[in-house]
């Protein structure tokens, strides 16, 4: 809990909710996930948060593409990517190897997980003994890895 948080009234912490609520949809919208504790520090939302005036949610999404220029750049392209765009593939593709990967990495991260089924115990039991039959230590371990244990 900051300072800031440490000072509001249920009132603030209504019209805090309702501003970072609106801001955090945009910016989804966008293809950005903040969370209402880090779009709590943007000036507009403080203003509208404390004082009767409403949001202004340009203001706002500006400010956020300021303080979280990155996540939204790499949303902007990771989008441009998935559409297929030319410019945004010739623009990958021009950079050097050792760009291209931190580029690609920068974009996994942001990509939501996908959620894996756990394994039964039956099934988990005979991946076991499947693998305990291998001999190479390395291919047991890509093994494990491609039943999900």
């Amino acid at each position: 809990m900051s300072d800031f948080d440490s000072i509001l009234t249920a009132r603030d912490r209504a019209r805090l909710d309702a501003a970072t609520d609106a801001v955090a949809s945009r910016a989804k919208a966008a293809g950005v996930t903040l969370d209402k504790e880090t779009l709590s520090v943007l000036p507009s939302i403080r203003l509208a948060t404390l004082t009767e005036n409403s949001l202004n949610l340009d203001t706002a999404m500006a400010e956020a593409r300021a303080e979280f220029a990155e996540a939204f750049r790499s949303a902007d392209v990771r989008m441009a990517l998935d559409a297929k765009d030319k410019d945004a593939l010739d623009a990958i593709n021009s950079l050097p190897p050792s760009e291209r990967m931190n580029v690609g990495r920068r974009l996994d991260a942001l990509r939501p997980a996908e959620a894996k089924k756990p394994l039964s115990p039956e099934d988990a039991a005979a991946a076991i003994l499947m693998i305990r039959k291998i001999k190479s230590p390395a291919a047991k371990i890509a093994a494990a890895r491609a039943a999900g244990l």
